[in-house]
């Protein structure tokens, strides 16, 4: 815990540095990834096996079911839909750049 305002300072700072190392590696990642997925698209291929490593790469359609509000409520109507929605308490770390307290 910090034990100044110095202290707190300089957690933000890090904090944000690696915010910003995070975003620039997951960016990086997913450019990674996508060339692996032309690699095996051009191919025509869901599924490849690497000698070099012992690892089966798949890339291939999956059916994820998801709610979809607008039907529901096309269906239902917006009364009926806002008797389900919750609104529950959270707290939430917000980084404001400058003074905007």
């Amino acid at each position: 815990m910090c034990k100044s305002m110095t202290e707190f300072e300089i957690l933000i700072l890090e904090i944000q540095s690696m915010k910003e190392a995070a975003k620039k590696q997951k960016k990086k990642i997913e450019d990674m990834e996508g060339e692996l997925k032309a690699y095996m698209k051009k191919r025509g291929k869901e599924k490849l096996f690497s000698n070099e490593n012992g690892i089966t790469v798949s890339y291939s359609s999956v059916p994820v079911p998801k709610f979809s509000k607008e039907l529901f409520i096309e269906e239902n109507g917006e009364e009926e839909y806002r008797k389900y929605q919750k609104v529950t308490p959270t707290m939430k770390l917000n980084f404001l750049k400058g003074n905007q307290v």
